[in-house]
């Protein structure tokens, strides 16, 4: 599990990792009823978090999300400072870079790499 779901760090000094326990359940589920690895890893319920990404990324400037969706895809770690404090999703105001990436991290999306103040994609999405 830890090498289909990665796990996740809220913070960049995390040692340990933290896993997504609807996912980890859906997992030993369909294992439990396959008597093998699941092929589909992703828990259906997860769906309408798609949703979300797109809802998240609609605050940001289209070249910012660009570069961040792109860097995320590649693997490439994305530089980030410190998170945001008051992130408001009600609010019609086009995010900027601390906040977006906040976002994205509080809902799950992004994770710290455990290397540093750096971001990837939190896998279990």
């Amino acid at each position: 599990m830890q090498e289909l779901y990665n796990g996740y760090r809220f913070s960049p000094s995390c040692v340990d990792p933290v896993f997504n326990a609807s996912m980890c359940l859906f997992y030993l589920s369909m294992l439990r009823q396959l008597s093998y690895e699941p092929e589909n890893i992703l828990d259906p319920s997860f769906a309408p978090d798609l949703s979300k990404i797109d809802g998240i990324l609609s605050f940001g400037d289209q070249a910012l999300v660009a570069r961040i969706v792109n860097d995320a895809i590649k693997g490439i770690p994305i530089p980030f400072g410190m998170l945001s404090q008051n992130i408001n999703l009600n609010n019609l105001h086009e995010f900027n870079e601390q906040d977006l990436l906040s976002a994205l991290i509080y809902f799950g999306f992004l994770t710290y790499t455990g290397e540093g103040n750096a971001l990837k994609i939190g896998k279990s999405i």
